[in-house]
């Protein structure tokens, strides 16, 4: 990785690792398990070269990566409860209908 990827993903990483990380905390209290699903979330999101500093409509896009390893890590395919999403018809639309 050169240094402007790694210091890009860097600020990428600082920048949303707090809402990720808090994100899966509603889904597994299992600390373990919550850092799991936190790296293997930015693993696939620098696999897909997902870069929230040049597009912000991306969050999107992350949070949908979160869910899916929250699915397959967890092995809930069913049961997810979207307490984060539920008082908002627009993200739950977003969110709980295409996870």
């Amino acid at each position: 990785m050169t240094s402007i990827a790694q210091n890009s993903f860097e600020i990428f990483y600082d920048n949303y690792s707090p809402m990720v990380y808090g994100m899966a905390l509603q889904f597994s209290p299992v600390n373990e398990k919550t850092e799991e699903i936190v790296i293997a979330t930015f693993r696939e999101a620098f696999k897909s070269s997902l870069d929230l500093c040049k597009y912000p409509s991306s969050c999107i896009t992350l949070i949908h990566i979160l869910l899916h390893k929250v699915q397959v890590l967890l092995k809930d395919k069913t049961n997810l409860k979207f307490n984060l999403f539920e008082n908002s018809d627009l993200l739950y639309h977003l969110f709980c209908k295409q996870a």
